[in-house]
């Protein structure tokens, strides 16, 4: 009689542990998984061109290709886009327009106008 209540004992010992065991781990993956839609979120909102350090960084440059690629892509950002002094609006028809003041070969200074959430409105790049 005494082996089988102390055998009944360690099994539900056993018992209680698994059920605390398994209610710890789906709380760790319900945790972890909201953590990493939170973390998911944030990376998607994140500006490439924001620079996230607390030094003071020389000016950025950008090459002449990667200006003409931004115009290139104009509807897709939504972003006005000047480039020494030509406005290049967003429905801007892009087999219709004249490029021809972009030198791929040379450098631009970017600098970005946001509106009150911080998102980028308007890009301005200046010849080098």
């Amino acid at each position: 009689m005494k082996s089988n209540v102390f055998s009944m004992m360690i099994f539900y010992s056993f018992a209680i542990l698994f059920v605390s065991a398994l209610t710890l781990a789906i709380y760790q993956f319900t945790t972890s998984n909201s953590a990493l839609d939170a973390a998911y979120t944030n990376i998607k909102r994140l500006d490439r061109n924001q620079i996230m350090n607390i030094r003071i960084t020389e000016e950025q440059i950008v090459s002449g290709a990667h200006v003409l690629q931004s115009v290139n892509m104009i509807k897709d950002t939504g972003v006005e886009i000047t480039v020494d002094g030509v406005v290049f609006p967003l429905d801007l028809e892009i087999e219709e327009t004249d490029l021809s003041a972009i030198k791929v070969t040379g450098n631009y200074f970017p600098s970005y106008k946001r509106d009150h959430e911080g998102s980028v409105i308007q890009v301005n790049y200046r010849s080098q």
